[in-house]
């Protein structure tokens, strides 16, 4: 079952009906319950699914690998489940082994969804849910091809249907479409653990990024009152609104209307389709990706450098912050009066804001992408 979202609600399995209940705030890790005729589990979540509980309010404890693969499966007296996995996620569970109750590993499927890096296995099909399309353990390669195009430079791009670009053990693909380095997963984890981000946390001014000390005059095309007009609010984004953009410049068709998807308004990345974004880190993936929308376009982009002396004109500034764990992105953009604003999703344009990276911080966004200069050249 699939709703208008695109997101899969439910499932038909043994003559027997699944319905999941879906946080549609986020674009994976997102199954919060599921119901099977009269049994129910509900999902706890941190990095990664954290607990279960069942219609009797019986909790589980899940542990999990670096990947976000469920190895054990616990309850409060220690006694549960185990599972095992190859490189690309193979089952390993084994009927005929000595251990564990009389089998090593137990069957995926069988008492809780999560599988392999936590998606959510099929046991009818063998095939993993990757939220934009399934992946086949068996061959380590998706069913069907990327939206991603890749890149002749990069040869290993080129392969749509490859899974983390054949290597499984640095590389993790959340959301069946962009592979991240494990070592970002395990830096939010150690993050969270030390309690050095999130809400309650205070900002690190050893991490401060100084702002511009020039501010800029650029006249913007479009104004908050029209981002913020029935026309355009539900249309546009932050990304929309650092560009200074309404509809989308190419085609001259308005962007597609919120609609909880992560597919909405101006995406990163959307410009320059057949371009690869591969990148060691999610910061670098979002750079690639606005460097190469921009060119695109015909305007150019450089990053601030607080030590330079080129005077820059003719621009205007923008601010960059991410959530990577979740592919998350906000942007700013400076004003006339050297305050910063942004458009956090279908919402009112904020304004008035002193710095983007604080501002940033206190709203949830961990990793701050820096400060760069965007000149309309076509202009």
């Amino acid at each position: 079952m699939i709703n208008a979202l695109g997101h899969r609600t439910g499932r038909s399995a043994g003559g027997q009906m699944e319905e999941y209940l879906l946080d549609l705030t986020k674009p994976y890790h997102n199954l919060l319950e599921l119901c099977r005729g009269e049994h129910r589990q509900t999902f706890y979540w941190d990095m990664g699914v954290s607990a279960m509980e069942d219609e009797n309010r019986i909790i589980q404890y899940c542990l999990s690998d670096e990947l976000g693969s469920p190895l054990r499966v616990l309850y409060q007296n220690g006694n549960g489940d185990a599972y095992g996995y190859d490189e690309f996620g193979v089952d390993l569970y084994a009927p005929e082994a000595e251990q564990y109750g009389g089998k090593r590993y137990s069957r995926q499927g069988e008492r809780q969804p999560f599988g392999y890096t936590g998606y959510r296995h099929d046991d009818i099909s063998g095939t993993y849910f990757a939220q934009a399309r399934e992946y086949q353990p068996e061959v380590g390669r998706f069913v069907s091809e990327d939206v991603i195009h890749g890149r002749n430079t990069v040869p290993k791009t080129l392969n749509r249907y490859g899974y983390c670009w054949g290597n499984p053990m640095q590389y993790v693909d959340l959301n069946g479409e962009d592979p991240i380095t494990v070592m970002i997963i395990i830096g939010l984890a150690v993050a969270a653990a030390l309690g050095t981000t999130g809400c309650g946390a205070e900002f690190d001014e050893e991490k401060r990024v100084p702002l511009p000390t020039t501010f800029s005059d650029y006249e913007y095309e479009h104004d908050l009152d029209e981002y913020n007009s029935k026309e355009y609010k539900k249309y546009t984004n932050c990304y929309a609104y650092v560009l200074d953009i309404v509809v989308d410049p190419i085609t001259g068709e308005k962007f597609r209307k919120h609609d909880g998807s992560d597919k909405w308004a101006a995406q990163p990345g959307m410009f320059s389709p057949s371009e690869p974004f591969e990148a060691d880190t999610t910061k670098q993936k979002y750079i690639n990706m606005i460097t190469n929308d921009i060119e695109i376009l015909g305007w150019s982009i450089q990053k601030y450098d607080a030590d330079s002396t080129e005077d820059l004109t003719g621009g205007y500034f923008i601010a960059m912050a991410l959530i990577p764990m979740e592919n998350e992105y906000h942007f700013y953009r400076q004003d006339k009066d050297g305050t910063w604003s942004c458009k956090r999703g279908a919402d009112s344009v904020e304004s008035g804001i002193e710095d983007p990276q604080v501002d940033a911080f206190e709203n949830g966004y961990d990793l701050f992408g820096g400060y760069f200069y965007i000149i309309k050249e076509c202009e």
